[in-house]
């Protein structure tokens, strides 16, 4: 298939321009419209990306500071079974009855056996 003139009908080729293209210097109306509208929308994308960021990072630090506060929270509970342990071992020693005083104090969490 050849590029140029078509003999059928008579139409220019593929390769060949309109006589009036090549002297329209003014813009399509496309890229009029973007260029109108481009610049305009680069504070718009900057905002949009700097709240996004923001977020993520508070997002972050409230994921970091929750971890923080339940390994506290569990370091805290560990300690307070060491002392159990220790409370209970001591009274073992010493041939106390160790679960008499696991039984008065409702608050340890360990539900009596009947």
């Amino acid at each position: 298939m050849s590029h140029g003139a078509n003999p059928r009908n008579g139409s220019p080729g593929l390769f060949t321009s309109s006589p009036g293209a090549a002297k329209n210097t003014d813009p399509s109306r496309h890229a009029q419209f973007y260029s109108d509208l481009v610049p305009g929308m680069i504070p718009v994308a900057l905002l949009g990306s700097a709240v996004y960021l923001v977020s993520q990072g508070m997002r972050l630090l409230q994921a970091s500071l929750s971890h923080e506060k339940y390994l506290e929270q569990a370091e805290a509970r560990v300690k307070e079974l060491e002392v159990e342990i220790e409370t209970l071992m001591h009274a073992q020693a010493h041939g106390q009855d160790a679960s008499s005083g696991a039984h008065s104090d409702p608050s340890n969490g360990i539900c009596p056996l009947a």
